[in-house]
């Protein structure tokens, strides 16, 4: 019928929206800890930052558990917004040569 096939279209839609949002945090979660495995200060870093995070009360062993993660997180969207920035702004440069040429 019409209207089931309409609505498993759009369960799909927000299944594709859903997966794309998890792949996303994934690749930016694996590409920022990729990034600060040769830092040197991570591993300091990450350890007080667990460790404060640890000193909430009620929610610290859950807040210790995810903050390597999340500044792993972190570390990968903010690379992925420098990559985007120079490849938008190549583009940019380049387009405006090949019209002048």
């Amino acid at each position: 019928d019409g209207q089931r096939a309409r609505v498993y279209r759009a369960e799909d839609a927000w299944a594709a929206r859903l997966d794309a949002a998890r792949l996303g945090a994934a690749l930016a979660t694996v590409g920022g800890s990729s990034l600060l495995l040769g830092v040197p200060a991570r591993h300091h870093l990450v350890d007080s930052a667990a460790a404060a995070a640890g000193g909430v009360a009620g929610i610290g062993p859950v807040l210790k558990a995810v903050t390597p993660t999340v500044i792993d997180a972190v570390a990968g969207l903010i690379a992925g917004a420098i990559v985007l920035l120079v490849v938008s702004l190549g583009q940019k440069l380049f387009k405006g040569k090949a019209a002048a040429a």
